[in-house]
């Protein structure tokens, strides 16, 4: 098992890599949401949880890659409407980008979004689009009917086509469920909570919370100078985990 420092960083992209307070993941929701319902008759209907997540989104767009390639096209361009999603409230991390040139291990991204239309546009606002290609990013539609997250078999694919065993992987996620999937296979893990929910008690703690992506670059460099920083206390608990679409 590799040092922290020296593992591949795999990061979530929605909430993690930037701020929730930017309201790009919500505004997705909300298009989700407002998709007439003839758009996606006789195809996977998407399935909510108690906080009004979507639980099966990246079924519902591996459901249209099989079937109809074309209106998968058009759904995740109204999924991710330019238009309605506030993409420009996203800016360059000066920090962020050092730290990830800098960490020794790599990293890579796994999420149950779209590369095309949202991942890409997101790392090029952030000025990251240089420095993850397309096949260091694993997302729903590369991942595979049931190598989403939550699952073992998705988090053990991501680590293989990223390059590394999982138990030699730093994974950073906004949702508590993932993180936990990540735990059973050995990485190590860190939380972003910053909305300061409490941690699930039925889950293993993550090894390190930051309350917001700008924190990272600042615990990478802790890890590369040997400083294991231990978790920080969430600011307030609210009730019920939550699976991000």
């Amino acid at each position: 098992m590799l040092p922290l420092a020296q593992r591949r960083l795999i990061l979530d992209v929605d909430d993690t890599l930037y701020s929730a307070a930017s309201g790009i993941h919500n505004a997705i929701k909300r298009q989700i949401k407002a998709t007439p319902p003839h758009f996606l008759q006789g195809f996977k209907q998407l399935e909510t949880d108690a906080q009004g997540n979507f639980t099966n989104f990246p079924d519902l767009l591996l459901d249209l890659q099989r079937r109809d390639p074309a209106l998968l096209r058009a759904y995740v361009r109204h999924a991710y409407a330019v238009d309605k999603v506030p993409y420009d409230k996203l800016a360059p991390d000066p920090a962020l980008r050092r730290a990830l040139q800098r960490h020794p291990g790599g990293f890579g991204l796994y999420t149950n979004g779209v590369y095309e239309h949202h991942v890409r546009l997101v790392l090029h606002k952030l000025a990251l689009a240089d420095l993850v290609p397309q096949h260091h990013t694993v997302d729903a539609l590369a991942a595979g009917s049931g190598r989403t997250k939550p699952s073992l078999a998705g988090y053990r694919h991501a680590s293989n086509i990223l390059g590394a065993r999982p138990e030699d992987t730093l994974f950073a996620d906004d949702s508590a469920p993932n993180l936990a999937v990540a735990k059973q296979l050995g990485a190590a893990t860190i939380w972003v909570n910053e909305t300061g929910r409490a941690y699930p008690e039925n889950h293993v703690k993550p090894d390190f919370v930051i309350t917001h992506p700008r924190e990272l670059p600042q615990l990478l460099a802790d890890l590369r100078g040997g400083q294991n920083r231990r978790p920080v206390a969430p600011r307030r608990a609210v009730s019920g985990a939550t699976l991000k679409t």
